[in-house]
């Protein structure tokens, strides 16, 4: 009985009771961001972020990083290497930087710069250790050229 009751209050990692992460609008933050669960930034961040669940970008929150993840949904600015297995772009979104996805959902009035490469692996790399968040993560196959 009390087994059933706690399974069943488990949140799922998309659910949006699942976002342990606000970043207020009034917030700016310089560093990366990692969480086990899913992220909204309405607040100015300078740096990578990284999370378990989905990453939501509001209108007026801004990343000049690397983004990776499970999902990133974007309704404001992004600036930097996105790797994830689902991306949204909303309408007023801005996007400047490389993609790599699985799936991607761009809908009127988004903008975007960059190069898309559609990979089933996608959104399945780890960010690069602290100190280092300059440095980005070659694709598979270049990895295993060296």
């Amino acid at each position: 009985m009390f087994k059933d009751k706690k399974e069943r209050s488990q949140p799922t990692g998309n659910a949006p009771s699942a976002i342990d992460t606000i970043i207020g609008a009034q917030c700016r933050i310089q560093g990366d961001i990692l969480s086990q669960q899913s992220v909204k930034i309405e607040g100015q961040i300078q740096g990578n972020v990284q999370a378990g669940g989905t990453v939501i970008i509001g209108d007026k929150g801004a990343v000049n990083g690397d983004i990776r993840g499970s999902e990133l949904v974007v309704f404001g600015k992004t600036e930097g290497l996105i790797e994830v297995k689902k991306l949204h772009l909303k309408p007023n979104a801005r996007v400047t930087g490389n993609i790599r996805t699985q799936s991607l959902q761009v809908e009127d009035g988004a903008v975007y710069t960059g190069d898309i490469r559609m990979d089933r692996n996608a959104g399945n790399a780890t960010l690069p250790p602290a100190g280092s968040p300059d440095k980005a993560i070659a694709p598979p196959e270049k990895a295993a050229g060296k």
